[in-house]
């Protein structure tokens, strides 16, 4: 399991704040299971972003959809 750093950004690369992140298993729409936070906590799927628009998540290892 490796952790992940995602940034929101609209086309101009602006970040956008506040915005829902959905996981799925590759080619599918599934949503992935077994994701944690930062600190390794159990993650919700999906999951929202903060006011920076960033998210961390950490996934089993595999392949993975980010939306």
């Amino acid at each position: 399991m490796e952790l992940k750093t995602y940034f929101a950004l609209d086309g101009n690369a602006r970040v956008i704040p506040f915005v829902n992140f959905y996981v799925y298993y590759a080619g599918t729409e599934d949503l992935a299971t077994g994701l944690e936070d930062e600190n390794g906590n159990p993650l919700e799927n999906p999951f929202s972003s903060g006011a920076t628009g960033k998210v961390f998540v950490a996934a089993p290892n595999g392949n993975y959809d980010i939306k």
